[in-house]
């Protein structure tokens, strides 16, 4: 085998040693209390998490390296940020636990995301205030598309799909990508 694929094999396999399950973590909050984005330096601690925040504080906290957004210091917060500039698009029936989810209000510009737990279901932290991080059908985000209704604000979370991404970690500046497998695969 080449030895620089086999360093970087080596170095790859003792980065996900080091990354738990992201999964897990996010699940250990289902039932506390969610809130709507109040900024990109706000709603992103226990107890107090908007979608993204919710997402981001679980990947972090499972020593997950997420990007920089260019131009800047700061780690990705926002649906949409997360869906241009990490992991890799898959199609909805190659979906499996820990992948992303997507979905839009206008059905184009992400505006949610939560995490695909597998046979259908997905956490996610709903965005309103007095909500709960919960687990739901995967069907209630990816329902039949509808058209905003002021009158019923937290319908439209849960429609207009966007897809589904698969977490990578980009490799040493380079134009390729490393897939992440399922952690609880890895310790089977």
């Amino acid at each position: 085998m080449n030895l620089i694929l086999q360093e970087l094999i080596d170095k790859m396999a003792e980065q996900l040693i080091e990354i738990k399950d992201w999964v897990e973590i996010a699940l250990d909050f289902v039932g506390t209390t969610s809130s709507r984005y109040l900024g990109a330096e706000e709603s992103n601690v226990p107890g107090f998490f908007d979608c993204s925040g919710f997402i981001q504080y679980s990947f972090l906290a499972s020593g997950f390296p997420l990007p920089r957004v260019p131009g800047t210091d700061r780690t990705i917060r926002h649906s949409a940020e997360f869906f241009d500039l990490f992991g890799i698009h898959i199609h909805d029936e190659a979906a499996r636990r820990g992948d992303l989810v997507f979905s839009s209000r206008n059905g184009v510009f992400p505006t949610h995301i939560g995490l695909y737990l597998g046979n259908g279901e997905v956490v996610h932290s709903p965005g309103f205030d007095n909500t709960e991080i919960c687990v739901m059908p995967l069907e209630s985000i990816f329902g039949k598309p509808v058209r905003y209704d002021p009158d019923k604000g937290d319908q439209i979370y849960f429609r207009n799909p966007i897809g589904f991404k698969r977490p990578a970690i980009r490799i040493d500046n380079a134009s390729r990508y490393c897939h992440v497998p399922d952690m609880k695969s890895l310790r089977n």
